[in-house]
């Protein structure tokens, strides 16, 4: 891919993220959280993709907007678990509040550290950039390298949680850059072909709701231990219980249909 072309290419992800950050104060709704993360994770595959051609770190997402990335987690991370536990019709009124006190907190650092310089700035650091040319060879290099690790990771008897996430995140690189490059840079790598976008998707979701579930049960277990009244306490300890059985059995089970997944891709 030419420069300007790949300029182009980055510039976008730069205006996706920027519009989808003006959409969330004042209401931070769930909904724009998501998109404005999704647009920086998108970002952040692309810089790793570039990255991989360089050999090093030369592309870096600035410190201001990794700021303002992982507020905007929390805030929806405490959001969903509210979600959650409506859901699952559960009485914990205490740990509701706790909620709604790590979100008012967070949209104040939000209002504090947003700002459109955020943006420019980062425009303004790509634009001086040493350019680069991205090629075909450099595509099916980053896209291999992550498929090696997911393969590595995934022949784990039994893998951590964390080694779970990870091949979270390599099958999310994999996902957003399959998605962003043209498709003239991909057409030739035989692999990335056999990767469908669908199926990455739904293996991460699958992961990403299991990991979801297991941060709350960890959330509501660190809170039961600061609680002063034993019965509420209780309550927690019953439900992170019967959380952690059901755990148990869904990690297998996406331990199972990763394993399936990557032998019927053949990915080595």
């Amino acid at each position: 891919m030419k420069e300007d072309r790949l300029n182009k290419l980055v510039k976008n992800q730069i205006d996706d993220a920027e519009e989808a950050a003006k959409k969330i104060g004042p209401d931070f709704e769930k909904e724009d959280i998501h998109e404005f993360r999704v647009a920086v994770k998108s970002l952040r595959s692309l810089i790793r993709l570039l990255d991989s051609s360089t050999g090093n770190d030369t592309f870096i997402l600035p410190s201001d907007l990794i700021d303002i990335y992982h507020t905007s987690g929390i805030i929806r991370d405490a959001q969903l678990e509210h979600v959650k536990i409506s859901h699952m019709d559960l009485d914990l009124p205490g740990y509701c509040n706790h909620l709604e006190k790590i979100i008012s907190k967070h949209k104040k650092s939000w209002e504090k550290c947003y700002s459109k310089k955020i943006f420019s700035h980062l425009e303004s650091y790509w634009s001086e950039a040493k350019p680069i040319v991205l090629t075909e060879a450099v595509v099916e290099q980053f896209i291999a390298g992550k498929l090696a690790s997911i393969t590595r990771i995934s022949k784990s008897v039994s893998p951590s949680d964390e080694e779970l996430h990870g091949i979270r995140k390599q099958l999310k690189d994999i996902f957003y850059v399959l998605k962003i490059v043209p498709g003239n840079l991909i057409s030739a790598f035989n692999t990335a072909k056999q990767v469908e976008i669908s199926e990455l998707k739904w293996i991460t979701d699958l992961i990403g709701a299991y990991n979801d579930d297991r941060i709350f049960m960890e959330h509501i277990k660190s809170y039961s231990q600061e609680l002063l009244k034993p019965a509420d306490s209780m309550t927690i300890d019953n439900i992170t219980t019967e959380m952690a059985r059901q755990l148990t059995k869904r990690k297998k089970e996406i331990c199972d249909q990763v394993n399936k997944y990557i032998s019927s891709q053949d990915w080595g």
